[in-house]
């Protein structure tokens, strides 16, 4: 199994309950690392093969693999 990073950017409705948002994803499999209330964004890694569920997951609007660039 394959951790991967990803960015979860949470719909605007669900805004005040990020929290939840943030429980839902980590029963999901999601190791929750970061959760920024004020832009509506979650951090966190999990599993390749179960990221794609979490765009199933109730307030989330979209979900992002996290590219880690190294500066030159």
């Amino acid at each position: 199994m394959s951790q991967i990073n990803i960015v979860i950017s949470v719909d605007d409705e669900h805004l005040e309950k990020i929290l939840e948002v943030a429980a839902s994803l980590r029963a999901a499999g999601m190791t929750v690392e970061n959760i920024m209330p004020e832009v509506g964004v979650i951090s966190g890694s999990i599993d390749y093969e179960k990221s794609e569920a979490l765009s199933d997951i109730e307030g989330v609007e979209y979900v992002e693999i996290s590219r880690n660039l190294k500066a030159i």
